[in-house]
């Protein structure tokens, strides 16, 4: 999921984008190696969309 918002950066008032990425639902593998695997994959998906979007 992302979204994207108008905001204003607190410092100078100055406009900026907020982009939120969220990745959902961990993967089928429940066990400690599964779930460290699924954040894994996750991280890289959320750092590919970030340098899509910019």
């Amino acid at each position: 999921m992302k979204q994207q918002q108008e905001a204003e950066r607190q410092q100078d008032n100055q406009p900026i984008f907020l982009f939120e990425l969220l990745a959902r639902g961990i993967g089928q593998e429940q066990s400690r190696t599964g779930m460290w695997e699924w954040f894994d994959l996750a991280h890289d998906f959320i750092i590919q969309t970030f340098v899509n979007l910019t």
